[in-house]
């Protein structure tokens, strides 16, 4: 009994441990970046003020100390979320105008981001591997990877939306839970806290986050409904609590409604955005309305094949991905890192058909030819080299998704990390074609597969050293029956 107690006392997570050194290596990495190595070490890569040369922090940081000049000379009415269509920049403008016009000074807030999304990520894995210090392992490349530094030792959006992303599938895998819905009601609060708290995180820097996360999230309800349907029938929970749980599984795909009413124009480069600005949103993404009933036709007179056999509203969600890739296509048509610049669409069913080519790019790019190749800035072009050294990481972990899917196929976790994840990241690949976009913006989902996959070496490795074990107990039991032998 005490053997018992001591073990599960050594084997429950140290979160608030586990947080604070997440927290203070993050934000030692983020002040030694600012303060030290781009001033002194890498001042070819310094814009200024601790920033880095390329990415679009710099102009973040300007908007808000422009913000915070407001602030002081008219008061805090002046305070908007988002000067400029950018949240990050307001927030900043907010802790300027409190404290000093310097970028250090939202590094407490950067750090605290990225601790809290990899102590959530701990969790997640945890619902495969308990035990928090293999867990530990699996989280590791999300805390430690370098191309993770572009945000969180900037000021800049990403930190926000991987940390709602995260609490937002969280929240599902709570709601999952069988035994959530047995006797204790905390859980399902907790999941559905935690799920739209994940929500307003995305909506406060990219609105249009929110639009994709509740398309995915109609299949995730729909995967959960078929689950309670399941459960209620083999009696594992009362039919009245299944009946419970699939009306909160789509009262938060409903709730997330209001949010999604703001424009994608966020995604949208600044100058791509001023060629679409004129244009109507529909359903919350900016998108030209359509001519007619059977067509519709861009300022470019980009001629758009409407479908009969898909409703409209699902149409337009297509049709809005396709004007945010012509944003990226016509600001940046000579960028390095473009890929697939020359794909465009022009109905839903050549969309299906790119899909296959999308999953290649969402899980795999950056590509090896693409590693050593020199770009315009020497920061992107060390970025590449970084990323490539990244990937090869990712690459060995995904050798071990497939058996890790398959270890756990009976767990419902498996199957809903892996329509979230691998949904958000195809809708990322049809709407962006430039590999260093998308690289950031599918970092967080990314990560939680790469995370999934390591657990699937340590289940590979029990799986073998239980094998193992096996025959050499069988060839003792061979080998005592032979010994008893006249």
């Amino acid at each position: 009994m005490i053997k018992a107690i001591r073990h599960d006392i050594e084997n429950q997570t140290p979160l608030c441990r586990l947080w604070c050194v997440f927290f203070v290596y993050t934000a030692t990495i983020a002040l030694m970046v600012q303060l030290i190595l781009l001033p002194n070490v890498f001042p070819a890569w310094h814009a200024g003020d601790g920033l880095l040369i390329g990415i679009d922090c710099y102009s973040f940081h300007h908007i808000a100390v422009d913000l915070a000049k407001k602030i002081h000379a008219q008061g805090w009415s002046a305070w908007e979320l988002r000067p400029d269509g950018q949240a990050s920049a307001g927030i900043a403008g907010a802790v300027y105008a409190l404290t000093a016009p310097k970028p250090w000074v939202v590094v407490p807030i950067n750090a605290a981001l990225h601790a809290t999304a990899a102590l959530v990520l701990l969790r997640i894995v945890q619902f495969f591997l308990p035990n928090w210090r293999k867990a530990l392992w699996c989280v590791l490349p999300f805390l430690l990877y370098p191309s993770a530094m572009t945000w969180y030792t900037q000021n800049h959006k990403d930190g926000y939306f991987i940390l709602g992303s995260f609490m937002f599938i969280y929240g599902w895998i709570l709601l999952a839970q069988p035994e959530a819905w047995r006797n204790v009601w905390r859980r399902p609060l907790t999941a559905v806290f935690s799920a739209l708290l994940g929500v307003v995180l995305v909506w406060i820097v990219r609105p249009y986050g929110v639009q994709m996360m509740q398309g995915v999230g109609v299949a995730l309800a729909l995967l959960l409904t078929v689950i309670f349907v399941i459960s209620g029938a083999r009696g594992q929970i009362a039919w009245q609590k299944a009946i419970i749980g699939i009306f909160v599984a789509w009262a938060v795909v409903v709730v997330m409604t209001p949010l999604t009413k703001d424009s994608i124009s966020a995604v949208v480069p600044a100058s791509a955005h001023e060629k679409v600005s004129e244009s109507t949103t529909k359903g919350g993404i900016s998108a030209v309305v359509p001519a007619s009933a059977h067509e519709k036709v861009s300022e470019s007179a980009f001629l758009w094949k409407e479908s009969d056999m898909i409703p409209s509203f699902l149409e337009n969600k297509f049709y809005a991905l396709v004007e945010v890739r012509k944003g990226f296509n016509s600001t940046y048509p000579n960028a390095g890192s473009n890929i697939d610049i020359n794909v465009s669409f022009h109905s839903v069913w050549e969309i299906i058909v790119y899909l296959p080519r999308a999953a290649e790019i969402a899980f795999l790019a950056p590509f090896p030819s693409l590693w050593l190749k020199q770009s315009t800035l020497p920061v992107n072009t060390m970025m590449r080299r970084i990323s490539a050294v990244e990937m090869v990481g990712v690459y060995l972990a995904f050798i071990f998704l497939p058996y890790a899917i398959w270890h756990w196929r009976k767990r419902i976790e498996i199957w809903l990390i892996l329509s979230f994840c691998s949904g958000m990241m195809l809708i990322y690949a049809i709407g962006i074609c430039n590999v260093g976009t998308l690289y950031r913006v599918r970092y967080g989902y990314l990560m939680t597969l790469v995370g999934i996959g390591i657990a699937g070496i340590f289940a590979a490795w029990e799986a073998l050293r239980f094998s193992l074990k096996q025959q050499g107990a069988e060839k003792d039991t061979e080998r005592v029956r032979y010994s008893r032998l006249p």
